[in-house]
C-alpha cells in the first residue's frame, strides 16, 4: 500500500505515473490511498488496465467521492467498481454480524422486543457516531476530536478539493445542516438564514457531499415525475458529527 499523503510518494507518482502504477505488480494488488491528489495517475491506470483487464489489480481509495474528480469518470468508465464506505455500524463496532439490513427487508414480519439499553445509552451512541477515532473517546475528548476534525476538514480537505479561499462560512453551514439533518432541503430558506446567495450555498453543499459530510437523499415517490421535482432530504453522514455541530 502507498499513500499519496506522503510527499515522496506523491512526487514519484506525478513525475512518472506509468512507472508508479506498474511497480510491484508481481507482489499482488497495488493499493493507492488518496489517489485524488495526483490526477495524472488516472490515465496511466486506464492504460495499464486496458493492457490487462484482470480485476482486482488496483484498489484506489480517497477522502472524496472519486467519481466527482475531474477526469476520473472519463478514465475509468466501465473499468471500476465503486464502494463507498460509511461510518461503522453498531455491529461492526462490536465485531458482531447484526444483519440489520437483511432483517429490515426480510419477507417475514420483524419481531420487535424491548432491549436492555436505556434512553441515555441510545443518546450516547448517537453522539458517538461511527467514526472509529471518535468512538474511542468519551466526553470532552470526543468533543475536542470533532472540533479538530471540523477544522481539518475546513482548512485542508475542502480547500484541497475545491481551491476555495473563503472557508469561514463552512462551520456555520455544517452546523445548520446538522440541525436540519433528516429534513427536506430548502436551499433558498437555508441561504437566507446564512445571509449568502442560494447559488453560493449550492456550491458549498455539493462540496460537503463530495467529502462525505452530508448526503442528499432523493425524494421517494411511485410517480417518477413527482420524484424528480420534489426536494431531497439532507442528512449528515455521521450522527456524532451532527450532534457535535448542532450543539456548537
Amino acid at each position: 500500500m502507498v499513500t499519496l499523503d506522503d510527499d515522496t510518494q506523491r512526487r514519484a507518482a506525478a513525475g512518472d505515473p506509468r512507472g508508479f502504477v506498474e511497480r510491484d505488480m508481481a507482489h499482488g494488488p497495488l493499493v493507492i490511498d488518496e489517489v485524488q491528489l495526483v490526477p495524472e495517475l488516472f490515465r496511466a491506470l486506464k492504460a495499464t488496465v486496458d493492457r490487462d483487464r484482470r480485476p482486482g489489480r488496483f484498489v484506489l481509495t480517497g477522502s472524496t467521492r472519486l467519481l466527482s474528480e475531474e477526469g476520473f469518470a472519463d478514465a475509468f468508465v466501465g473499468r471500476i467498481e465503486v464502494v463507498e464506505l460509511w461510518p461503522l455500524s453498531r455491529g461492526e463496532l462490536h465485531n458482531n454480524d447484526d444483519g440489520f439490513v437483511d432483517w429490515a427487508f426480510s419477507s417475514s414480519a420483524p419481531t420487535i422486543s424491548a432491549g436492555q439499553l436505556s434512553r441515555t445509552d441510545y443518546l450516547d451512541r448517537l453522539a458517538s457516531g461511527g467514526l472509529p477515532e471518535a468512538v474511542q473517546r468519551d466526553g470532552p475528548r470526543r468533543a475536542r476530536w470533532f472540533q479538530s476534525y471540523t477544522t481539518t476538514l475546513t482548512e485542508r480537505v475542502v480547500r484541497q478539493v475545491s481551491g476555495i479561499a473563503r472557508t469561514a462560512e463552512l462551520p456555520r453551514i455544517i452546523a445548520l445542516c446538522a440541525a436540519r439533518s433528516g429534513e427536506e432541503l430548502n436551499v433558498t430558506k437555508l441561504a437566507s438564514q446564512l445571509a449568502i446567495p442560494a447559488r453560493t450555498l449550492d456550491g458549498y453543499l455539493a462540496l460537503l457531499a463530495k467529502v462525505f459530510v452530508i448526503q442528499l437523499l432523493p425524494a421517494w415517490s411511485t410517480n417518477i415525475s413527482k420524484k424528480v421535482v420534489r426536494r431531497p432530504k439532507l442528512i449528515m453522514v455521521d450522527s456524532g458529527l451532527a450532534c457535535h455541530r448542532a450543539s456548537a
